[in-house]
């Protein structure tokens, strides 16, 4: 990490173990994020001000391992509606997350928390606000 423009980000979320790398001394910063790992930065990040998420029997995908170090998040973040799938009993939790996944868990995160600001001006004005896909538009 030394001479990344990161690095100072990187420890303060590695100390705080928030993130934890991706294996052995390794944090990969130029790599991009899969959707397990963001589901496990936010039960993470929950874990620190609420308490340690407990493992869960319950199987919401097919193809997640909840033995994996993501699973008990996954299946805490499905259940508290914070994720979805990516349809058919599946969620993809290797594959690279998109900016407007990232976006919409976040969102779902903070209303969760109950967090998100009273009297939110949702008009979204981008010039790409057409190619946004439902699942991620506001609500109402």
């Amino acid at each position: 990490m030394s001479g990344h423009w990161a690095a100072g980000y990187i420890g303060f979320v590695t100390e705080r173990e928030i993130f934890a790398g991706t294996g052995g001394n390794t944090f990969s910063p130029d790599r991009g994020m899969t959707r397990a790992m963001l589901a496990t930065v936010i039960g993470r990040l929950y874990e620190r001000s609420y308490g340690e998420i407990k493992p869960s029997d319950e199987r919401v995908f097919t193809d997640c391992d909840y033995g994996a170090y993501y699973g008990k998040y996954i299946a805490w973040a499905a259940k508290n509606g914070i994720i979805g799938g990516s349809g058919n009993g599946r969620f993809g939790p290797d594959d690279q997350i998109t900016r407007e996944q990232m976006a919409a868990l976040l969102y779902r995160f903070a209303d969760f928390l109950g967090v998100l600001p009273s009297g939110m001006d949702t008009v979204l004005d981008y010039p790409d606000v057409g190619s946004i896909s439902g699942y991620a538009k506001p609500p109402g």
